[in-house]
Parts: structure tokens; C-alpha cells; sequence
């Protein structure tokens, strides 16, 4: 990952909270000589000794699971985590009326996780998906279970999708937000983008 010293984000457990706070990711592995990608919620799942996982599930159509299903073992994968981010117009810019050298930019965060991709059995399948449901679910007046389904109609879904464990090996994350401006530009921009998905980060 391209990270500069002022947008990277070097503790593991920032990154790593970076990786549950967003949660969605690009799954990317190679099969054959072509990349495949797959878009799935991962769930961070610590292990002993500071290992670290992030599981989901795909469905069994899906290009990345056939590529498993046709290696028969791990491959090597990297699960991209990435803000939808915001442009920054040099509008914003005090400097833009003083001089006018100045020009646009994007502001994002994301994480990488490398490591190696597995696909899980039928039972561990089903406890991925019911720790991913019962994560997403929680905080709601009344959460949905896994076991609020009948068992026949979970095990029909089963048929169709396959769990995941991306075991992490490294792991890295930058947040771009305007930390190379000004503090009078930092602050415009936060302002201009105080409604949008990178509210919470620039506020941070």
C-alpha cells in the first residue's frame, strides 16, 4: 500500500479497528493468471498468540469460491477495506485567493489485510454466518438470529454459499485527510465534508 508518513496509520490495533469500523471489503485473489474479485463483509476473529482472521462467506457462483473449490487449497488473497471518500475542491484553500497555487484532491482512509484465503466446511460456515448476523444485528430493539429461521431453510442457504477465513499476515491502513494542509484548510475541509462519509474521520 502507497501510504505517505503523514497519512499512515502505524499501530496495528489502529488498523485493525480501521478493518471492523469498515467492515465491507474487496476480496482479490488469482486463479490461473487473472485477478478475481470478490465484494463481502469480513468480521475480525482474533485467535491465540495475536492471530488474526477475518471471516465471511460467498456464494458457491462465485468466481473466488470456484477458484478455491478448484485449488483445493489456501490461496494467497488481499482483503481491501476502503472509505468511499470524498473530493476536496482547492476552492476550499485560503490559499487559493492568495496565490492560486493550488489544486484538487481526494481524501479516503483504507486497509489492506494480506495473508492466505480458506474455504470452511458446512458447520463452520454456519457459525460465520451467525457471528456475522448476530455482529450486525446487535444494538437492534428486536435481532435477528440465525436460529430464528427454520432449520430446513438455513440448511437449503448453506447449500449455496461457502464460508471463508482470510488468515491476516500483515496488515496496513492510511487515512488521508488533509493532514498536509494548513490548519485553516484542515478546518474548511472538515466543514465542507462534515455530512458526508468522512465526517466522522476528519472530526476524529
Amino acid at each position: 500500500m502507497y501510504a505517505p508518513a503523514a497519512f499512515r496509520i502505524s499501530d496495528p490495533a489502529d488498523c485493525l479497528a480501521l478493518v471492523e469500523r469498515l467492515r465491507f471489503a474487496s476480496l482479490v485473489v488469482t486463479a490461473d493468471g487473472r485477478p478475481l474479485a470478490a465484494h463481502v463483509p469480513l468480521l475480525v476473529e482474533r485467535g491465540e498468540a495475536g492471530a488474526v482472521r477475518l471471516i465471511g462467506h460467498l456464494a458457491r457462483a462465485n468466481p473466488v469460491a470456484r477458484a478455491l473449490a478448484a485449488a483445493g487449497a489456501p490461496l494467497p488473497a488481499l482483503a481491501l477495506f476502503v472509505e468511499s471518500g470524498a473530493y476536496v475542491s482547492p476552492s476550499l484553500y485560503a490559499a487559493k485567493a492568495e496565490h492560486g497555487k493550488v489544486v484538487p484532491t481526494w481524501n479516503y482512509v483504507a486497509a489492506q489485510a494480506a495473508g492466505t484465503v480458506t474455504a470452511c466446511d458446512r458447520d463452520r460456515t454456519l457459525a460465520i454466518v451467525a457471528a456475522l448476523t448476530d455482529a450486525e444485528e446487535a444494538g437492534r430493539d428486536h435481532p435477528w438470529a440465525v436460529s430464528d429461521a427454520p432449520a430446513d431453510y438455513i440448511d437449503g442457504m448453506l447449500k449455496a454459499i461457502v464460508g471463508i477465513e482470510v488468515a491476516v499476515e500483515s496488515l496496513e491502513a492510511t487515512a488521508k485527510l488533509s493532514q498536509n494542509r494548513p490548519a485553516e484548510d484542515r478546518a474548511a475541509v472538515t466543514a465542507a465534508l462534515a455530512a458526508g462519509p468522512l465526517g466522522p474521520f476528519m472530526a476524529g
